[in-house]
């Protein structure tokens, strides 16, 4: 994920946090679902009973997108900055207080 939106800040589309933060809570949830058997039976059930997108993907609203590469370098500093790294955990915040991830079973 992180390299296709490097890609696309070279001239493409732009760099996306909400792209970023979709491929982050895909790996998230297939993590949950195949770690482990008590996080499999978790995706399972509320599978079962039905769940939406918000479930799995937290709102994208407030996140910086479209940014080529020089206005993300002027706004976060290059990737692995502190600036970039507290975004990063405020979006791995956000997955974690979605539905899915807040009624998982912690280990």
């Amino acid at each position: 994920g992180l390299t296709k939106e490097l890609s696309d800040a070279q001239g493409g589309s732009g760099f996306s946090f909400a792209d970023l933060t979709a491929n982050r809570a895909g790996i998230r949830f297939a993590e949950l679902a195949t770690n482990s058997a008590v996080g499999a039976r978790h995706v399972q059930l509320l599978a079962r009973v039905g769940f939406h997108e918000d479930a799995i993907m937290p709102r994208i609203d407030g996140l910086p997108e479209g940014m080529q590469r020089g206005a993300l370098e002027r706004a976060l500093g290059a990737v692995g900055s502190q600036d970039y790294a507290r975004l990063l955990e405020y979006i791995d915040r956000r997955i974690e207080h979605s539905a899915l991830h807040r009624t998982a079973p912690r280990r």
